[in-house]
């Protein structure tokens, strides 16, 4: 009986502690499923961009930092991570990371390596503290995407003064030298023209150009020449005598200039040939040489002159000399008739002006006086070498000719050119005096 009260006692206390056994591992898996299920329930879920690749994780971690190091992404300081490392991760957070790509900049002609994070050149250019202009040269294009290893080829436009053709003006060029800143602007440059600086100099902020047209034409001048005048014995004419043969003529020559001219202004004049059109022709003059007929002539001259004399003499009256004109003013009056007055017409010239080399047609150098009294004429009006007076311009002599002085026309000589432009053309009176 105690046995089997025994027995029955145990197996009493033996159910309970079976009951406690699986309670407490019920417990036990309980609270690690609750655990785990709070562990998991404890996770953000983050939208992390890597290097434009977008993905969504869930995470412990506490910081971006910790989050990108879960993610086994080592971050330099040249890597785009946006927010900031020691950002505090929170749910549904959007976290950017990019590498830095390594460019080759060709700046220049010397290149340098450089790490950025940024899409495209223009954006690049901009980083680096450029302000691109159209002018400069780029490779690639600006708007290319930026990748690692990518070489770019920049040289950057520089401000420069032109003037050319009268205009001055601002360009901007990123050409190596003034040369190939004129083919750029697509500027012609003639066989003489000047440019400063030269072709060869390299451009710089700041540079002035300057481009002078350089033109050279020849111009002719058509001058008469002075004929020379033969003095011949001849012995048929007495001594004393000259009588004109033959009458000179003026020759023509051609005088060819070779102008320079620098943006249309007149810098230099060469004459670099004289060619002859018309030789001059001699004036011969025969000079007499016969002494004894000559001599004669004299004595039967003097003699008339005496006869003359005899015959009209007359006795000293006392009439007044307001009725009766004297000797002195009949020689007067009579030297004034054979004076010989044409109406002409007037222009005056200077030896100041283009081509003119200051020598008159009868040798007289108009350089060595700008004051000298000496006119143009035509030889058959007014023979050359004679002394005439032109009215408002005095005595002078008729020592020059002109293509377009001829007939009734005379040229009058003054110092300065200003003053032939103001002359004008008039009509005068001129008086041959001899």
């Amino acid at each position: 009986m105690d046995q089997l009260s025994k027995h029955d006692d145990l197996t009493k206390n033996r159910l309970p502690l079976q009951t406690k056994t699986f309670i407490v591992v019920g417990v036990f898996i309980a609270l690690i499923l609750f655990f785990t299920g709070l562990y998991e329930w404890n996770k953000k879920s983050v939208t992390v961009h890597v290097n434009g690749e977008e993905s969504v994780v869930t995470t412990h971690a506490e910081s971006i930092e910790e989050l990108l190091l879960s993610l086994d992404i080592d971050v330099t300081e040249h890597d785009l991570v946006v927010p900031h490392l020691e950002t505090e991760l929170s749910d549904d957070m959007s976290v950017l990371f990019k590498q830095a790509n390594v460019v080759t900049l060709d700046m220049n002609g010397e290149e340098k390596e450089v790490l950025t994070t940024v899409d495209t050149i223009y954006d690049f250019l901009k980083e680096q503290g450029f302000e691109y202009r159209t002018e400069d040269h780029l490779l690639p294009s600006g708007d290319a995407v930026i990748e690692d290893g990518l070489t770019i080829t920049y040289k950057p436009s520089v401000e420069l003064n032109f003037a050319y053709d009268g205009n001055e003006d601002t360009y901007w060029s990123a050409s190596a030298t003034v040369a190939d800143f004129l083919k750029e602007a697509n500027v012609e440059l003639g066989e003489d023209d000047r440019v400063k600086p030269s072709l060869d100099e390299h451009l710089e902020n700041g540079l002035s150009i300057k481009l002078t047209r350089i033109e050279k034409v020849t111009d002719v001048i058509e001058e008469s020449t002075a004929y020379e005048t033969v003095r011949e014995d001849d012995d048929s004419l007495n001594t004393g005598v000259e009588r004109v043969v033959e009458q000179g003529e003026r020759g023509k020559q051609e005088l060819h200039y070779l102008i320079t001219y620098e943006d249309g202004e007149e810098v230099e004049r060469e004459l670099v040939e004289t060619k002859m059109v018309e030789e001059p022709k001699e004036r011969i003059v025969a000079v007499g040489t016969k002494e004894e007929e000559a001599k004669q002539f004299v004595s039967e001259t003097k003699t008339a002159n005496a006869t003359v004399s005899q015959r009209d003499a007359k006795p000293e009256t006392t009439t007044s000399s307001s009725n009766q004109p004297s000797q002195s003013s009949t020689s007067k009056n009579e030297a004034k008739s054979e004076s010989k007055t044409i109406q002409m017409t007037a222009t005056a010239y200077s030896a100041e002006c283009d081509g003119c080399s200051g020598v008159t047609a009868t040798g007289i150098n108009l350089l060595n006086d700008r004051n000298m009294k000496v006119v143009a004429v035509d030889p058959s009006v007014i023979p050359l070498g004679s002394k005439v007076h032109v009215e408002g311009y005095g005595e002078a002599i008729a020592g020059d000719t002109g293509g377009a002085i001829n007939g009734n026309k005379i040229d009058l000589h003054v110092p300065t050119r200003e003053q032939a432009m103001s002359y004008g053309r008039k009509t005068v009176n001129v008086t041959i005096l001899d």
